[in-house]
């Protein structure tokens, strides 16, 4: 089992229309909605590849109503909050006739003192249940503590429980003190916690190096950099795995990837270049369709083995 904690959960809406003009009414000809936000996200794709997944969120007025709903239709099972504030919404327009995704995401909606220490509940009582990973994904929302992901990150080792992080900024920083088992953070968002500047020459594979280097402890630290790839190093040799399909729909891209890659060490004693493949087959899959995390499963696993993945 999997559970995944979604901080900052959405109502994620992506619409196709043939071409985004600017003050013309748009009437489009595909529309999907889902639960959404980076943990449900990664929720949703875990459970596509087969595994029993928990989702932890906390979900307020009648879009998290919405949002409950898809996740008991997406097979998800969902232990959440009540929350004081309406879910937010997020939409997404896709072109038809130039490929373009234009995004509207609106703020995570707030927290307070209350509801962030229910949630650390519920994530310690999903514990008992012996998990083989915690995962805990996207930016953390106003009024949740400043370590929220540390905490959460404590919380889960101290009951014999692996954990995957997907964060950025302060979160991550504070988190990278409790030595999550796997980090997994795209080329910027690695340069933004190692202190350096945008425009230094930082590619994905001395990212993950560095990154790794100041992690002093911890199993696997995977950075992504979209057309490149990623690079992945645990405690011995460096991996890179090749980019897989490239799409019109990346939204929740990163997301299936690390669904894929703990489903792949799940099922495979800990294999980083099978759970590699995987990661990278389920992102390219999730590419190809409106809608994050609503790939075709069996294409991914049908792709895996044609995956690129080098020890270097």
């Amino acid at each position: 089992m999997i559970v995944s904690v979604a901080a900052s959960p959405s109502l994620d809406r992506t619409l196709v229309v043939d071409e985004v003009v600017v003050g013309q009414i748009h009437r489009p000809h595909e529309a999907c909605s889902v639960a959404g936000g980076k943990g449900l996200n990664v929720a949703r794709a875990a459970r596509a590849l087969g595994n029993e997944v928990v989702a932890i969120a906390i979900l307020g007025g009648p879009t998290g109503g919405v949002v409950r709903s898809l996740l008991d239709r997406d097979g998800v099972i969902a232990n959440t909050v009540p929350g004081a504030g309406n879910t937010r919404t997020c939409t997404s327009i896709g072109s038809s006739s130039d490929g373009r995704l234009t995004e509207f995401y609106e703020p995570a909606t707030p927290v307070n003192e209350r509801e962030w220490r229910e949630l650390e509940q519920r994530v310690d009582d999903e514990m008992d249940r012996r998990p083989s990973w915690l995962t805990i994904s996207g930016s953390m929302p106003a009024g949740a503590p400043t370590d929220a992901v540390a905490r959460l990150t404590l919380l889960a080792h101290n009951r014999g429980v692996r954990v995957a992080v997907d964060t950025h900024g302060p979160a991550l920083s504070a988190a990278l003190e409790q030595h999550p088992d796997i980090v997994k953070v795209n080329v910027h968002e690695a340069a933004a916690v190692l202190g350096l500047a945008t425009n230094d020459a930082l590619d994905a594979r001395q990212a993950a190096q560095l990154l790794h280097d100041r992690r002093e402890h911890g199993w696997l630290t995977v950075v992504t950099a979209g057309t490149q790839g990623a690079y992945a190093i645990a405690d011995g040799p460096m991996w890179h795995v090749a980019a897989g399909t490239q799409g019109a729909f990346p939204v929740g891209s990163g997301d299936s990837f690390l669904a894929g890659l703990v489903v792949g060490l799940r099922e495979s004693s800990n294999d980083i270049g099978f759970a590699l493949a995987l990661a990278t087959a389920a992102a390219g899959a999730n590419a190809q369709t409106p809608g994050p995390a609503l790939f075709d499963a069996i294409a991914a696993r049908a792709a895996t083995p044609e995956i690129r993945v080098v020890e270097l």
